[in-house]
């Protein structure tokens, strides 16, 4: 059966951009042995995976309970809700593992950031920054010193699977493919992934919001917290 996946691969990677692409790609995935096939990729076949994933796990709409909606995708008409999941899963795995991102999600044009750390924790620390004549928010992940290793060929890095302290990084990973995906009132928007490659550094870049912490907006606007707590946006446990 591998054969069969490895000719199914050998046919998307002829044509990724043929309507046949992800139906192709759907096949594989529909069996355990095939999801674990796709895991075993070279990073440059990974990254094609990914961003042939990420147009189905833009379409999650049938995977979230109403009133929640997500970026508008390629529409696969075909696709069982549970088909569309392990595109989503699979997206997510592959970028664990390589320490990558779809390329809708990574932003390549320039990005102004502030010295002034306006807020830090256990994770990361938060500055002021500029992107396209917007006031952005840029939380960049703190990364242990031995987790990633370079890539000769582009100049990237990605995690040391072995070591311990990747499970930061492949947590970072997994929440911004599934905060890519999401589009609701309540959830605040990600504009984007910065890499610097010289720094070995990942920052997400998100809509600023001029509020402060969650604590300093409670306590300046006098917000009512059961409201707060009522607008929280709940996911079912399959996303995970």
């Amino acid at each position: 059966m591998g054969k069969d996946y490895q000719q199914l691969w050998n046919d998307i990677t002829n044509g990724p951009e043929t309507a046949g692409a992800v139906p192709a790609l759907g096949k594989i995935l529909a069996d355990k042995k095939g999801r674990d096939f796709i895991l075993g990729l070279g990073r440059e076949d990974a990254k094609l995976c990914m961003d042939l994933s990420d147009k189905v796990s833009c379409d999650l709409h049938l995977l979230l309970l109403p009133p929640h909606t997500v970026l508008q995708g390629i529409t696969e008409p075909n696709l069982k809700p549970g088909e569309k999941h392990f595109f989503f899963v699979t997206l997510r795995r592959l970028a664990e593992r390589y320490g990558r991102l779809p390329e809708r999600v990574m932003i390549t044009e320039n990005l102004e950031v502030q010295d002034k750390i306006l807020a830090f924790g256990g994770s990361g620390i938060v500055r002021e920054g500029r992107y396209k004549g917007d006031r952005v928010a840029v939380k960049t992940l703190k990364i242990p010193p031995g987790v990633f290793e370079k890539v000769s060929s582009s100049g990237s890095f990605v995690p040391t699977c072995c070591a311990v302290s990747t499970i930061l990084p492949q947590r970072f990973f997994r929440e911004v493919v599934l905060w890519s995906t999401l589009s609701h009132p309540n959830i605040l928007k990600l504009v984007g992934v910065h890499e610097d490659t010289k720094k070995r550094e990942f920052s997400t870049v998100s809509e600023w919001m001029g509020g402060g912490n969650i604590m300093e907006f409670i306590n300046g606007n006098h917000a009512n917290r059961l409201e707060l707590v009522n607008g929280f946006l709940f996911l079912p446990c399959f996303i995970r």
